[in-house]
């Protein structure tokens, strides 16, 4: 089944996201996860890290990436996994779009600026609130 990977990188009560740029092939200029599509023979997890790597400069390592849930998405007919990477890092560097900005989950919902796979992604992980920490580190 085909799948893709995202996740959420946190600072404290911050989140990280993309800003994908004007050529992207799928919500161009908005906020989204890093990450992306499986490869053949890949777990979620796996791609997961490998995402973070080639869109991202951040140092950490593989189990720093922590599964936190998975739904499916009927608008895109494929499985998403969502993880979470917490860093210290104030600044980093993006290989992918036009760059990365800093907000506040809440700031986010119904947010235009985002894609709708980010909305549903955030929607279920303010859901899920009182069963993860999402306090600061």
């Amino acid at each position: 089944m085909r799948f893709a990977s995202g996740t959420f990188i946190r600072r404290g009560d911050m989140f990280a996201l993309q800003r994908r740029d004007a050529n992207a092939p799928t919500n161009p200029n908005k906020l989204s996860l890093f990450g992306g599509s499986g490869e053949p023979g890949e777990t979620a997890h796996d791609c997961a890290v490998r995402e973070l790597r080639e869109e991202t400069s951040l140092q950490f390592r593989p189990d720093d990436v922590v599964p936190i849930m998975e739904y499916y998405r009927s608008d895109a007919r494929r499985m998403q996994y969502i993880f979470e990477l917490r860093t210290s890092a104030e600044d980093f560097e993006v290989f992918e779009g036009l760059g990365f900005e800093w907000h506040h989950a809440k700031e986010l919902i119904d947010n235009q600026e985002t894609t709708l796979g980010l909305q549903e992604a955030l929607r279920k992980y303010m859901e899920m609130k009182g069963k993860i920490d999402v306090s600061a580190n």
